[in-house]
């Protein structure tokens, strides 16, 4: 990330900050939506559920150039569709049979905590960043 001033760095990890935030929110909603057998909604449902949610809108927005150059971005782009996936699985199995599989879950599990792993680790490494450029 070269010629970013500190201002874009705080703003850069204010972001990554949000971003962890709206997705443990998405998380909270999908677990109520299925152990309280809820309607689903598509934005969990279908094949571009990665793009519905606060954080999937976030990522494919023009507001994060200054991160979307990283590896770890790209790497957290396709960790997030994976994991949204997952919880497509598992949802349309709760809903055809009144179920999660077990291996679902595990799957899911498995990504969704590959996926916050790698942002708190970017969010790491920005804070470091920071700490660097005065």
């Amino acid at each position: 990330m070269k010629n970013i001033s500190q201002s874009d760095f705080e703003r850069i990890k204010k972001t990554i900050d949000k971003a962890l935030q709206m997705h443990t929110e998405w998380y909270d909603n999908l677990i109520r939506l299925l152990l309280c057998q809820l309607p689903l909604p598509e934005s969990i449902t279908e094949q571009d559920a990665h793009k519905r949610c606060d954080f999937g809108c976030w990522l494919y927005s023009d507001n994060n150039s200054h991160i979307r150059q990283l590896p770890s971005f790209t790497k957290i782009e396709k960790l997030h569709e994976i994991m949204h996936d997952g919880a497509r699985d598992m949802s349309l199995n709760m809903k055809a049979n009144g179920a999660v599989l077990e291996e679902d879950y595990k799957y899911f599990i498995r990504n969704l905590s590959g996926f916050r792993n790698e942002l708190t680790s970017l969010r790491e490494r920005v804070a470091a960043t920071m700490g660097k450029v005065k």
